[in-house]
Formats: structure tokens, C-alpha cells, sequence
């Protein structure tokens, strides 16, 4: 029985730096057995798989060879059980202490963000609650608009605090951690929220976003 270790084999360059650890990755990948057989393949489903990388969400090879590749670039990576599913395996489809072999190519990369936020919903809003304040939401959305126009004003112009006023009117559970969302990842927010936010420059806040959840302004944090 061979001992084999992790091992990461590159086959060409890909572009830019690599892939940093808590990245939002898309990889296209074919898995196979000691004995040759493909146990799964998003190449043969025609489906890229999507995870955050180095948190924990897949294999222990994978969370340390995907942040060693840049963008478009192709590896072979070789884990052993340790590296894998271990001594129990993946039943029914990997048996106890394999060494899988992957081919994996690393299609894309983003690095999360964080940012925080300011929201009033209006009556139309997906879910049109306040939780903060326990009450319905009866606004209409040119209020809403309104509203929000001026708290930005107030914040651009005369340099009140994003987050003091996040943590005051916000009508989001966020507005307990001043607006403060947290880091997340593309595809984890609504679209119009999510564009706005990843365009913006950290420090910097965005005019008016109208998603489901109501009108916001966002903050990037970092």
C-alpha cells in the first residue's frame, strides 16, 4: 500500500494573481478512482460548480489546491484519503481510504466584500415589515425614495455617520450591527443590490438601489 501525498500538478499559466483563500470560485472539474473510473464530473454534466473556497465547504485537496491556481488555469490534483473522504469514504460511490484524482480547471474568482446598508422598504417591498420597530411597512415607494434621497444627503453633504444612522432608521435586521452586512460573495445578494455594491470603491456610497427588498444606499466596507 503506498503512502502518497498531496500533490498539485499545473499543465499551463492562467492570468493574473491566484485565487485567494475565502474567494467566491468556479471550477470545472472530473473526478476519478484509483481503478480509472469517473465517480463525478461537472465537464460530463456540462455545469461549472460554484463554492467559497478554504471555508470548509469541500474536500481538504481541494481547499488547498484551488488557491494555488490563477484564472483559466488546469491542474491535476492528486489527494490522497487524508486529502479526501478518509477511512470511511463517500458511500456508496467512494470507498474507504481512496486517493481521488481530479482534473480541475479554475474558471473564475471573485473575493468577497463586505458592505453595510441603509433600507426603507415601502409597501410594495417583497416583505414589507419593519422587524426593528415590529411594525408593517406602509410607505409608498416614492416615499421610500424620498426618504432615502435625504438620509444620503445628510451623510454626503453634511457628514453625518452612515452607521449611526444605519443603526437608527434602517428598516433591515442589519441595523443592529450599524448596517453592517457582513462579507459575502456574488450570486448571495439580489442582482440590483449586488452590482451596486461591487462597484463601488471601498469607503465609497452608492446612490439609490431599488431591489425587492425596498430602496437602499450601500456602503462598501471593504
Amino acid at each position: 500500500k503506498t503512502n502518497m501525498s498531496f500533490t498539485v500538478t499545473k499543465h499551463n499559466e492562467g492570468t493574473g494573481p491566484v485565487c485567494p483563500p475565502g474567494a467566491f470560485v468556479t471550477v470545472h472539474y472530473h473526478g476519478t478512482l484509483p481503478d480509472g473510473s469517473v465517480f463525478d464530473s461537472s465537464v460530463q454534466k456540462q455545469r461549472p460548480f460554484k463554492f467559497q473556497v478554504g471555508v470548509g465547504q469541500v474536500i481538504k485537496g481541494w481547499d488547498e489546491g484551488i488557491i494555488q491556481l490563477q484564472k483559466g488555469q488546469k491542474a491535476t490534483l492528486m489527494c490522497p484519503p487524508s486529502y479526501a473522504y478518509g477511512a470511511n469514504g463517500y458511500p456508496p460511490v467512494i470507498p474507504p481510504n481512496a486517493t481521488l484524482k481530479f482534473e480541475v480547471e479554475l474558471l473564475d474568482f471573485s473575493a468577497p466584500i463586505r458592505a453595510a446598508h441603509i433600507l426603507l422598504k415601502h409597501a410594495g417591498s417583497r416583505n414589507p415589515f419593519d422587524r426593528l420597530r415590529n411594525k408593517q411597512v406602509t410607505r409608498s415607494k416614492e416615499e421610500a425614495i424620498a426618504g432615502i434621497t435625504q438620509i444620503r444627503e445628510s451623510i454626503v453633504s453634511q457628514g453625518q455617520s452612515f452607521e449611526q444612522i444605519a443603526q437608527e432608521v434602517s428598516e433591515c435586521g442589519s441595523s443592529q450591527n450599524q448596517g453592517d452586512l457582513g462579507h459575502f460573495g456574488p450570486g448571495q445578494m439580489q442582482k440590483a443590490f449586488e452590482d451596486a455594491a461591487f462597484a463601488l470603491q471601498v469607503g465609497e456610497i452608492s446612490g439609490l438601489v431599488d431591489s425587492d427588498s425596498g430602496i437602499h444606499i450601500i456602503k462598501r466596507l471593504e
